[in-house]
């Protein structure tokens, strides 16, 4: 029993250590409020604004751009229909409809964006009557360019039966060829591009898609489609040799020919670790590159994360072999 109290002392700073870094960045966009300039009140029991959260999202709509900001409201003990109102000083304005609940509450507006400092006004309308104006100096946020990826994880019995997954998995190789297909005469970089975790999946897929061979084969050969060595993603820490040289057989030895094209990749994900032997089997076998990614939550996969790791680096084994290793999280 003492030891299971000293483990949980260990284990639960290094998970909050790791939410606390993701919850300090969305912090900063979401708990501090913008600052008021003036405030006009319209009777002293009616709805109220007591917060004005700017965020960093934006959406498209009639072919303008607005900015979604977040308010505390309070009710006040009030009922109904609501609305605010956002005005620019070059008049464009947008209007935001909401029911009252009890007590305070969030509510989601859009605010025309202007890409310049610019006066903001908040105008909040119940009963067909104003009940409060805010004021303020708006500054614009930054516009995000965001980059949106198609991701599967090859993850065996847990998240349905075995044949469930077994086609889904199918099913997912499928799209992406048919993804690399419409994209093909795009730009070479914006052209679809698709990395399999574990060659097990594409032999599961070609044992039933024998006639999607010569599709696989041009893509690897036009590097739209990278197949990592690894068979699956296995508990390395308790295989020995043989199990570890056997975990990459089929990818370089039958589908490098298969294929036309080199496999030096391996992805390593969701298991808590792996042992010092898999730098000396994949080395010698012409594996370059080892990216991983542990469990962060349980099963000891955060201590790597919460260690002192570098991203990057090179990997050496006991015979000299070595591996380019990134650590992702």
């Amino acid at each position: 029993m003492k030891r299971l109290y000293l483990l949980t002392l260990i284990l639960f700073p290094l998970v909050l250590r790791a939410d606390k870094e993701v919850w300090m960045a969305i912090g900063k966009q979401f708990t501090e409020p913008a600052q008021i300039s003036s405030e006009q009140i319209f009777g002293q029991n009616a709805p109220k604004i007591k917060a004005t959260y700017p965020t960093f999202f934006f959406v498209e709509s009639g072919g303008k751009l607005y900015q979604l900001v977040r308010l505390e409201v309070e009710s006040k003990g009030r009922a109904g229909w609501a609305q605010v109102r956002a005005i620019r000083s070059n008049g464009e304005q947008s209007s935001t409809r909401f029911y009252l609940k009890p007590k305070r509450f969030s509510v989601m507006i859009k605010v025309p964006d202007q890409r310049q400092k610019d006066k903001l006004v908040l105008e909040l309308v119940y009963q067909n009557r104003l009940c409060q104006r805010l004021s303020f100096d708006w500054k614009p946020e930054r516009l995000w360019k965001v980059f949106i990826i198609f991701v599967s994880h090859l993850d065996i019995g847990y998240t349905d039966t075995q044949d469930k997954i077994f086609a889904k998995r199918d099913k997912i190789l499928q799209r992406a060829i048919e993804y690399a297909n419409q994209t093909a005469g795009w730009e070479k970089h914006s052209q679809f591009r698709w990395t399999v975790e574990g060659s097990w999946t594409v032999k599961h897929f070609l044992e039933n898609h024998p006639e999607k061979i010569d599709e696989l084969r041009r893509l690897a050969e036009q590097g739209r489609l990278e197949i990592c060595a690894k068979l699956m993603h296995l508990h390395s820490s308790t295989a020995g040799y043989e199990e570890l040289f056997r975990e990459i057989y089929y990818s370089l030895q039958e589908l490098e020919p298969l294929l036309g094209t080199k496999i030096e990749t391996v992805m390593h994900n969701d298991v808590p670790g792996f042992t010092w032997g898999e730098v000396s089997v994949m080395s010698g076998a012409g594996v370059k590159y080892f990216s991983f990614n542990p469990n962060t939550f349980y099963r000891g996969g955060n201590i790597v994360n919460s260690a002192d790791v570098p991203k990057a680096f090179y990997w050496q084994g006991r015979d000299g072999g070595e591996l380019l290793v990134w650590r992702s999280r």
